[in-house]
């Protein structure tokens, strides 16, 4: 009797995994902070109150219906600890057999805005901050 109860629990664990992955992009409710699944945290529009920066654990998937680019959420902050959120566009490639990545915000160039550094598997590029949370990839390594 207990194999149907397992059958289904485990139908609906592989129902909510294949709707994590199908979600529309402008679903953000399930665009929620993992464990395992780096943060950062720093000043990204100039106001002086920091944003957050969290990979979602959540994949892109490209053209060709492939997973293929890390989603990362903005936290943009309004102050009074109220927060906007935003999900970024940025190009951080997904690895099959994992990858972690680290992420950092700085003034790369001294410009004036934090840029996003990111680290990860062979991996290495500059997320240059060009205003309004827009940003210019700078890739680092793996070279071109």
């Amino acid at each position: 009797m207990k194999k149907p109860i397992l059958g289904i629990f485990l139908l609906g664990a592989s129902i909510i995994g294949n709707y994590a992955h199908n979600v529309k992009a402008n679903d953000l409710s399930i665009y929620k902070p993992r464990e395992g699944y780096q943060m950062v945290v720093g000043d990204l529009n100039g106001d002086n109150f920091p944003e957050i920066i969290y990979d979602t654990g959540v994949m892109k998937k490209n053209q060709d219906g492939e997973e293929n680019t890390h989603r990362l959420m903005l936290l943009k902050n309004l102050k009074n600890n109220t927060f906007e959120k935003k999900l970024l566009n940025l190009n951080i490639p997904y690895h099959p057999m994992g990858s972690f990545y680290e992420y950092e915000i700085m003034d790369m160039d001294l410009d004036g805005f934090n840029d996003l550094v990111v680290k990860g598997k062979n991996y290495l590029t500059i997320f240059k901050n060009k205003g309004d949370f827009k940003f210019e990839e700078i890739q680092i390594y793996p070279e071109e």
